[in-house]
Parts: structure tokens; sequence; C-alpha cells
């Protein structure tokens, strides 16, 4: 039986209860309505007050019987209530507790911010394809909370924009993220985190309105689908293809990056406004990172100030004046390295540069002389040492090398310094050794 029925029918217990005390003092000892109730409600709370006039031999009995009945019903509904507080807390928390055991086992899945009916559909579909997945979402009606909380589905009740909803949901082991808020700008405040938290992921987004996509793809997103128009366009193909008309209906989406855009302390931006920005860049400024904290769509009035960071689209006129001494050239054979550095390369402003393979990157390298390059130590055509050598036969180059190795031996190590590397970092989950070695080098040769 349910705590709900139980307290239902405790309370019913206790109501029959006052009904057959007040009903047995008006026909045993002859009380009125009202006196017979005081008796019953005094006689079951055992409070020790006096008796209204004094008792029959069957009045007594009688109020035995109906102190045991009503201590009874008492108990009974006390336990009920007591049980209804503790079960919800203890739910609640070991729910919350088996949920975070699920997520911290779950590796390569995907993460589905939204449970609107966008998000229920592709949860329904994810969940027949049986792949792992997460769900976030802060605004549950009853049906979909309840939906969720029947174990239906792994959830975190949260908000996705949040870092902390995200690494929550195991996003820096997730594969993909499933961005279906129903806020643009909260989708491209959530494809701004996601992207931050994990650079290598895929990220799809929804998005209501045409002039909000191309912000979202700039964001961060691989792709943005809008289901209005989707859902236009397949049933126009639908019709034209029941017409008898062979028609295949694509949808074209843009797929690029975000461009974030450090203000140093030479910038002539610092003391102008956002307005004022966008002429001198002759680029949309959407969003401002100002101590770490980011704001979409700044005022237009704001101040920009030295060591923001601006999220721009496209390339700015001061950014292409400048681009040589902010470059970095990535070299490495493996692209989701390669994507992942380009990503970290560009929030700290620098302009990321790549090749994959050893001959392509010392030509690359000898060609556009960027202040730092990263080289892989195991390349096809050309290793890493050689590449070194190679760049520094050439007496006008003044790249800084980074050699990036796996191993730790010595000799590899002293054999890439002789050859030419100013630094020799090894490999590691951690990036910001070599971020943080980029951006030391990138200032010794400003």
């Amino acid at each position: 039986m349910s705590f709900k029925n139980q307290n239902i029918l405790s309370f019913l217990l206790l109501l029959f209860v006052l009904i057959l005390g007040t009903s047995g003092y008006m026909v045993i000892e002859g009380y009125s309505f009202l006196d017979g109730l005081y008796m019953c409600v005094i006689t079951i709370t055992t409070v020790g007050f006096g008796e209204v006039k004094p008792l029959s031999e069957y009045g007594r009995l009688f109020t035995v019987l109906l102190i045991m009945l009503g201590f009874f019903s008492m108990a009974w509904l006390g336990r009920t209530f007591i049980e209804a507080i503790f079960e919800g807390v203890s739910q609640g928390r070991s729910g919350k507790k088996k949920m975070e055991n699920i997520i911290s086992k779950l590796s390569n899945h995907y993460i589905l911010c939204g449970f609107g009916r966008v998000g229920i559909a592709a949860a329904e579909y994810l969940e027949s394809q049986n792949v792992d997945f997460v769900v976030i979402d802060s605004f549950l009606n009853p049906e979909t909370k309840e939906e969720l909380i029947n174990g239906k589905y792994v959830y975190i009740h949260g908000d996705a924009t949040q870092d902390s909803s995200l690494i929550e949901a195991g996003i820096k082991r997730a594969s993909g993220v499933l961005a279906l808020l129903n806020s643009d700008p909260d989708n491209l405040f959530l494809v701004l985190t996601a992207r931050e938290l994990n650079p290598t992921l895929k990220i799809f987004s929804r998005s209501e309105d045409d002039r909000a996509e191309h912000k979202i793809l700039k964001a961060g997103a691989d792709k943005v689908i809008t289901p209005s128009k989707s859902a236009g366009k397949f049933i126009a193909g639908a019709l034209l293809n029941a017409c008898g008309k062979d028609v295949k209906v694509e949808k074209l989406v843009e797929e690029v990056t975000h461009q974030w855009y450090q203000i140093n302390e030479n910038s002539k931006l610092i003391g102008k406004t956002i307005l004022e920005g966008r002429e001198i860049l002759s680029s949309k400024i959407v969003g401002l990172r100002r101590d770490e904290v980011d704001s979409l769509v700044p005022a237009k009035t704001t101040i920009i100030k030295e060591n923001d960071s601006l999220l721009i689209l496209g390339v700015p006129q001061e950014k292409k004046v400048a681009s040589h001494s902010k470059q970095v050239a990535i070299i490495d054979d493996n692209p989701i390295v390669v994507r992942l550095y380009t990503r970290l390369f560009q929030k700290k402003g620098l302009i990321p540069i790549s090749a994959s393979d050893g001959i392509k990157g010392a030509e690359l390298v000898l060609k556009e002389n960027p202040p730092v390059a990263v080289i892989d130590y195991l390349l096809p055509g050309m290793t890493g040492i050689e590449v070194c050598r190679k760049i520094k036969l050439d007496k006008k180059n003044t790249t800084k090398l980074i050699l990036f190795t796996g191993t730790e031996d010595d000799e590899a190590r002293q054999e890439a310094l002789e050859a030419g590397a100013d630094l020799v970092i090894i490999k590691s989950s951690d990036t910001k050794e070599i971020i943080n070695a980029v951006i030391g080098l990138q200032e010794n040769s400003d």
C-alpha cells in the first residue's frame, strides 16, 4: 500500500473513532453532541481533563475501549505521517546517489539538455538506439518529472548552462551534447560552456530564430537545427515526392568555429564602447568575458577594458593586422589533438595554424615564421627532431620550438634540445602546461 493510501486510511479511521465516540457518549450517557464530542476528544488524546459528568459502568467500559481504539488510530496516523516524510527525504537522497553512481560509470555517452517536446522526442530516439545518455533540465512539468523519477532515464535536475551540471553529467567523458533548451540565448551559453569544458566533443543545437543560428555556430556548435524550418522542408519534400516529384530535401548547415579576441594592454579598443569596438573591428561582438564571467550580447554602452575577451563573428581588422604576432603552429598528425589545441589557443587570443606531417610542418614554419611552434615527436614524412633541425638551418627564422613527446627518455630529450627545440614537454591529459608554455614564449618573443 502506498503512503498516500495509508495516510488517507489513517485519517478515515480517526474520523470513524471520533464519530463512534461522540455517538457512544450521546447514546450511553445522554450527552449533547458538543459534550459527546468534547468527551471523545479528551479521551482519545489522553489529556487528562475531568469527565463532563460522572460516567456509568457502561460508560466507563465504553471509555476504556475508546481509549484503546483512539490510541491505535493516533499511533497509526503518526507513524504513516513520519514515514512519509522520511521516505521522501531518503528517496531523494538515494535517487540522487544512484544517478551519480550510474553517471560515474558512463563513457562516450551523450548529454541531452532540455526535456521539452523536442527533448522528449530526442530521448525516445536515443533510447531506441540503445545508447547511453544523460538528461539535464531544470524546468520539468509533473508528467515529464514523474517519467524521469520513475527511472526511465538517467537525469540531473539542474541548469544545463552551468559548469557544475555539465560536469556532473560527465561532459569530459562524453561524445556529444544536444542543446535543446527553449531559449536561443540559453542554448548559446550552453554551447559556449560545453565547448570550453570539452573542446573535442560534438555539439548539435536547436535554434528557434534564424538570426540566432549563426551566433550559436560561432559559439562552437558543430551544427544548428531549426525545428520549424526542418519540419517545413520535410513536409514540403514529402508532398512533392507523393505527387511524383523525385526530390531530396537537404538541410545545409554552415560549420564554423567561434573567435575569441583577447584585449591586451596595447589594444586601441581599451576605453571604447562595444558599439565603437564593432566599428573598429568591422565585426559583430556577441559576447564579453570579464573576470571569468561570460555575458551574452553585452550592452552597446559597455566599456571595453584590458584583459577582456570578446566573442566576435569573423576575424576583426585589428586582429588581421597583428595576426602574425599571435600565430602558433601546431604540427601533429592526430586531428583530435589539432582540433583540441586549436580551440584552446583560440580562447587565449592566439591564431593557430597547423600541418599534419613533418614535411608540411617544416614548410609551414619556414614560410610563416610564427613566434611559437608545437611539434609532435612522431610524425609521418619527417620526425619532430628532423623538423626542428630543418627549421634551425634557416638563420632568419625566429620561431620558438616546443617538442611534444610521449617518452620520458633523457636521451631523446637531450637529442631534441640539441636539434634546436627550446622546450620538450611530456604528453599528458593536462593541457595547461603546454598552453602556459606557448603563452610564455609568445610574450618573450613580443
